[in-house]
């Protein structure tokens, strides 16, 4: 009987990336909130790990935290005495006194508290209303409201920028606070600078405490800085609080050992606190070189010398700082940066090209996408532009891209096809 012999050898090779790498690329990828995190486990986990006093106190970018968008409720005394002015007789003094207690402790007047006053103190609702009308004009504004949308209104009104923009951003909140800032967005349909110069208006006006919802949704926690310089932008990184070595406790800790298992670990949670640390730096410097290039590309943008990007491979920017291209896809992501114009994904800053006219990038799908709203918001109401024309127009100045991708950019910015446009034009002449 022949024996036949099924066994095959193969012989493969793959990277195998060093423990202490892994961990250095698993540092990279953090931005600051996740990063801050895993110090602070690190601080409870590593007893050679200290925290350092000379990064306690560092830099942040003026919204990303509630303490600035937010101020502390005046005191009662201070409340009388901006009412002083509005003469009320002691009936609307002690009603005033109710509402003001009642804010405290709910943050907002709720319509079944008020009827319940109006009964039990003999005074119509309306003229309760009139009360509460004037108590909105007082300091800090927006105090006695119904709710956060009521609040917002009154504060905008009282500082007399309630326009058509912060109406409509006003009134598309629930938005915000059920399906995200992404949805929010796509419903108002801003750009970025007026959506920003919004936020920027409310907070620096005086909003107290009780708005955990708002804050949230608009919060976002910066990684690094851009700002303008005059020609030229400067960047700045957002560092965390970068622990250090304990090297006391270190020799103390290495002249008491007594056994080689004592020795082992001590010498490994020495080595993994070094690790961090020199981790921590690598990933700054790496997003700083890479964010530094990414502004002295775009700083014509910056300094408002155009109103568009240009396209940045990332092939490009990692033979710049001469690092790999993986690195700087690790070190850009899940992080942001906070520029004159607001808060973006770093990767919002590096655009595709649009290959065009021998393979010559000449224009970016964000360039693109502007051209496209501006031509559709000047086209003729009763013929509009359908994607085909588009389509033309676009290979006017030099960008070939098919009608598909026309209908895409459209879709995203959430703007009609032709025809759609015309049956709204129809409805409105009617």
């Amino acid at each position: 009987m022949e024996k036949k012999n099924d066994l095959l050898l193969s012989v493969s090779q793959r990277p195998v990336l060093a423990q202490s790498l892994r961990f250095s690329l698993k540092i990279l990828e953090m931005n600051n909130v996740d990063l801050q995190e895993f110090i602070n486990d690190s601080l409870n986990d590593n007893p050679f790990l200290k925290e350092n006093e000379a990064n306690s106190v560092y830099r942040r970018f003026p919204i990303d935290t509630v303490a600035n968008i937010a101020a502390p409720i005046s005191s009662k005394d201070e409340l009388f005495k901006q009412i002083a002015f509005f003469r009320f007789n002691e009936k609307q003094k002690e009603i005033t006194l109710l509402l003001y207690e009642y804010v405290l402790e709910h943050k907002y007047l709720c319509g079944d508290f008020l009827r319940y006053l109006s009964k039990e103190k003999g005074i119509s609702y309306s003229d309760l209303l009139d009360i509460i009308q004037k108590l909105q004009t007082v300091s800090p504004l927006g105090m006695f409201s119904f709710n956060l949308q009521d609040k917002i209104k009154n504060i905008l009104e009282a500082s007399g920028k309630y326009d058509a923009e912060h109406k409509t951003f006003v009134q598309h909140l629930p938005i915000l606070f059920n399906s995200g800032l992404a949805a929010f967005k796509k419903h108002l349909n801003f750009d970025d600078l007026t959506l920003y110069r919004i936020i920027c208006n409310l907070k620096n006006i005086s909003l107290y405490d009780g708005i955990d919802n708002f804050s949230e949704c608009l919060y976002r926690p910066v990684d690094i800085t851009i700002e303008k310089r005059n020609s030229n932008c400067k960047v700045e990184i957002e560092e965390v609080q970068i622990p250090s070595v304990d090297r006391k406790l270190c020799c103390d800790c290495l002249k008491k050992i007594k056994s080689k298992q004592d020795e082992k670990y001590v010498k490994a949670k020495i080595a993994d606190a070094e690790l961090l640390i020199k981790s921590i730096h690598y990933r700054n410097s790496t997003l700083f070189r890479i964010v530094q290039e990414i502004a002295h590309r775009q700083n014509d943008f910056f300094m408002g010398n155009t109103t568009f990007l240009i396209p940045i491979e990332v092939k490009s920017i990692s033979n710049s700082i001469m690092c790999h291209q993986s690195t700087v896809h690790r070190a850009i992501m899940n992080k942001t940066v906070a520029t004159p114009y607001g808060i973006f994904d770093i990767k919002a800053l590096m655009p595709k090209g649009i290959k065009s006219n021998g393979d010559v990038h000449i224009a970016t799908d964000h360039s693109v996408k502007k051209y496209i709203q501006t031509l559709i918001t000047n086209e003729p109401k009763d013929s509009p532009y359908s994607d085909s024309d588009i389509v033309y127009f676009l290979e006017g100045r030099g960008i070939t891209i098919s009608r598909r991708t026309v209908a895409k950019y459209r879709n995203d910015l959430d703007i009609a096809n032709s025809n759609e446009r015309l049956k709204d034009y129809s409805l409105t002449k009617i």
